[in-house]
């Protein structure tokens, strides 16, 4: 009896014991530690880039389940020699806390600092002295945002709704600038365009960006943008002569019964996923302009968007003309609104180039490699084909899915005009993309504009 009495005295023990430490008073999680930037009392990026402007205040952000005992902050020099600290027991067992790490006296840049940060929970793990975490931080002084951006040369203007070129430099041009660059890019008010590295034949480090004018803003203001990984920021305005914005055509199509029931039948297919209760043509058809028409082309910008290809080898481009003999439909911009016996249908804007032809081979111009081929909506069967600079070319109307796929070469070919979608004659869809914003595709098959946008490529190889 003595025996099984003291077994369980020991199983309650160990039972209990077993519930003590593994409840939440015992818990063995360290805490999560995180130091962020703080600048203009609202961006917050971590401190993770090796390098910070010491203006900027600097964010302790900790967290542990059951609750924060304590943390102390040392910043030291290239010596070790502490410059500010900070520390402090934490009464009310937060879950989380945020805290300003002490302000730093005034430092060149170049000058190397360490931030080493420590924080210990309230739990009675570790015979209760708690779990511990700790953080060391390197980073370079960097308070001096970069002043020395220069123009090396630009397209003279940009027109509403085209495209233009700007290549330039930062400092001597010297390769070792990239070190401390996070990001360059091109501004026009509302979207962001990318600018490209690339080393030239002097081996001097260039940018190039070329940018859009989409048509649906009447404002352009273009604007070089450079942050360093200390977040700082500086820019330069790009002097285009820009034409004012000129109202678009607005079309009113009278459907007939045929046409309707027509693009209805090439579209129904397409809808079967989103036309229940959609019984009627005319409600198929007013869907589609309302709708569909919308998400196919976000469906376009998010696939020209998300490429992801290395331009350290930019060439320049050949007219992206893709088929001869043919007249054209349209102009870029226009908007169109369907009619059917006097009720309106919805509408859509013109986001490329109908080129109607007899049936005939469509020619790539430019090397790149293919992103997408398939069926979208009214495009019908398409090829969408990226090059260099951002640059993505949607070839619609195919007669057939095309079957070219991966690198595709200049002069190689794409498949056949042909009345796929809703064409309403045999020929080719073309849009152009810049970085995911449509662009007036004539100007991309002007032999004259292609010249201006290569000797900008060429200045930019030239540079010393």
């Amino acid at each position: 009896m003595i025996r099984i009495f003291w077994a369980l005295i020991a199983a309650v023990t160990m039972g209990w014991s077993y519930h003590v430490i593994n409840s939440d008073s015992f818990e063995s999680i360290n805490p999560m530690l995180k130091l962020w930037i703080i600048k203009d009392k609202k961006l917050e990026i971590e401190l993770d880039s090796g390098f910070l402007n010491t203006n900027n205040e600097v964010k302790l952000e900790a967290f542990d389940s059951s609750g924060l005992l304590s943390y102390e902050v040392k910043i030291t020099d290239r010596h070790d020699n502490i410059l500010a600290q900070k520390e402090e027991i934490l009464l009310k067992k937060n879950k989380k806390v945020e805290i300003t790490m002490p302000k730093l006296p005034e430092l060149e840049d170049g000058e190397i600092i360490t931030y080493h940060v420590k924080a210990r929970d309230w739990s009675n793990s570790n015979f209760f002295r708690g779990n511990v975490s700790s953080i060391t931080k390197q980073v370079i002084v960097k308070n001096k945002a970069q002043d020395d951006i220069r123009i090396i040369s630009k397209s003279s203007g940009i027109k509403y709704g085209g495209s233009a070129i700007v290549a330039f430099g930062i400092g001597n041009l010297d390769k070792e600038n990239s070190n401390v660059i996070d990001e360059v890019f091109i501004s026009n008010g509302f979207n962001k365009f990318r600018a490209y590295p690339f080393i030239n034949k002097y081996g001097n480090l260039v940018y190039i960006s070329i940018v859009a004018w989409p048509i649906f803003n009447n404002y352009f203001d273009p604007k070089i943008h450079v942050v360093d990984k200390a977040a700082n920021e500086s820019t330069l305005d790009i002097s285009w002569n820009t034409s004012l914005p000129h109202g678009h055509r607005k079309l009113e199509i009278n459907m007939s019964n045929d046409r309707l029931r027509d693009s209805v039948s090439r579209i129904d297919s397409y809808l079967f996923e989103n036309q229940k209760g959609l019984d009627l043509d005319e409600e198929k058809f007013k869907f589609f302009n309302r709708f569909i028409r919308e998400m196919d082309n976000n469906r376009i910008r998010n696939i020209a968007m998300s490429i992801k290809k290395r331009d350290s080898n930019i060439k320049d481009f050949n007219s992206f003309m893709p088929i001869s003999n043919y007249r054209t439909s349209g102009i870029f911009g226009d908007e169109y609104i369907f009619r059917y016996k006097s009720e309106n249908m919805g509408s859509y804007r013109r986001l490329g180039a109908d080129l109607i032809s007899a049936r005939q081979e469509v020619i790539n111009k430019n090397d790149g490699f293919v992103a997408f081929r398939g069926k979208i909506g009214s495009y019908g069967n398409v090829a969408m084909i990226s090059y260099n600079l951002g640059i993505t070319a949607l070839y619609g109307y195919l007669d057939k899915i095309p079957t070219v796929s991966g690198e595709i070469k200049h002069l190689d070919s794409i498949g056949f005009t042909g009345n796929s979608g809703l064409a309403q004659a045999n020929g080719l869809s073309l849009s152009i993309l810049i970085q995911g914003v449509f662009a007036n595709p004539r100007e991309w098959c002007d032999e004259e504009f292609i010249q201006n946008i290569n000797k900008v490529i060429n200045d930019a190889n030239n540079a010393k």
